[in-house]
């Protein structure tokens, strides 16, 4: 998922924020500002909750979701992101918008012809005020060739010229050899070949590591599955001279309520949960799941409570390092449940049908 920079506001990756992997803190992977995520519990515990949580805010403030899992993890507020977004679609604006090009003015060109003017006017002046005096013309003649007295060709005119004179250029540039058009035809074909192969290996790699990830994954469950199944068969081996070592034992409190279970393996424990704990409603057991942070000394029991059935709930069973039983629950207060855990592929469950 994707959090948005408080600084330079731009989306920055984080793998989890599920209470047990998320880290203390973050870096901005542009600017390098380092982010705390101590508030991510509040959020939820899985992926669903989060995002629908994150979902929920993004829809009804107007923002995208890595801004509101920002502000609802506390790294930004409300108006501040309101300002980042302003200010981006500003920059936006100013990069779609191309600069107007330079157009001199009809009075700017006149300006620089009379300047001009004026300059060889008096170059002239120069010249014949050096040169020797060994011919002067009549006054008439003097009046035809004197540069003060040259007509201008009015500014209409020129104009007129240079509007034809553009005219024809852009009118040759229109008008395509037919080698220019071959040279397109060929550019066109590479760019279309080259793309299609681009786009082919793309397919093949996506497909590959689909396989690849499809292999491991089936590969996972069945180490997994076997290890459970190990267990099992090494605890039944170890009591084969103990008739009460796999039975689950179960305690409550003065109220009846179930405080703790302890057994030989996970499935016992989930199964005399399941049992002791099934009041007017039944609680059926379906499955166990690697528990999150994953580890070999604890599962989380997945069963299905009648009493609840818009979601199964699951208990945390984790192994006790001294006697090696799998237990849940502190033997005091009642066992807590919670919602069970989403199924993407980072949570390998064992079926609990192959029997006990």
């Amino acid at each position: 998922m994707y959090l948005r920079c408080s600084r330079c506001h731009e989306p920055t990756w984080i793998r989890s924020l599920i209470p047990g992997l998320v880290e203390d803190s973050i870096e901005c992977q542009d600017c390098g500002h380092e982010h705390d995520l101590s508030r991510s519990n509040k959020l939820g515990e899985t992926v669903k909750e989060q995002y629908e949580i994150a979902n929920e805010f993004a829809t009804r403030n107007g923002v995208d979701l890595p801004t509101a899992y920002s502000i609802l993890l506390g790294l930004m507020s409300m108006q501040e992101a309101r300002d980042a977004d302003a200010a981006q679609k500003e920059t936006q604006r100013k990069k779609a918008d191309p600069p107007q090009a330079f157009e001199p003015s009809a009075d700017s060109l006149t300006q620089a012809e009379d300047s001009l003017t004026q300059t060889m006017d008096a170059a002239a002046r120069a010249v014949d005020a050096t040169a020797p005096a060994i011919y002067k013309p009549a006054p008439a003649t003097q009046r035809r060739v004197s540069p003060p007295r040259r007509r201008k060709t009015p500014p209409h005119e020129e104009q007129t010229v240079t509007i034809h004179v553009e005219r024809d250029m852009a009118e040759e540039r229109r008008q395509l050899t037919w080698s220019q058009l071959a040279l397109l035809i060929v550019l066109a074909a590479l760019t279309l070949g080259f793309s299609g192969r681009h786009a082919y290996r793309t397919w093949r790699g996506l497909v590959e590591e689909g396989r690849v990830a499809q292999e491991i994954t089936t590969a996972s469950a069945e180490a997994f599955k076997n290890a459970e199944d190990k267990v099992l068969d090494e605890a039944r081996k170890s009591a084969s001279g103990q008739p009460h070592a796999l039975r689950a034992t179960v305690r409550r409190d003065d109220e009846g309520l179930v405080t703790q279970v302890s057994g030989s393996n996970p499935m016992t424990v989930l199964e005399a949960y399941c049992k002791a704990a099934s009041g007017p409603y039944e609680r059926e057991p379906l499955e166990l799941a690697q528990a999150t942070p994953p580890g070999p000394d604890q599962r989380y029991g997945i069963f299905r409570d009648f009493s609840r059935l818009e979601s199964n709930r699951a208990i945390r069973i984790i192994q006790d390092r001294e006697t090696q039983r799998w237990v849940v629950g502190d033997g005091r207060t009642p066992i807590q449940t919670r919602e069970a855990p989403a199924d993407p592929d980072t949570i390998r469950r064992a079926s609990l049908s192959g029997g006990h």
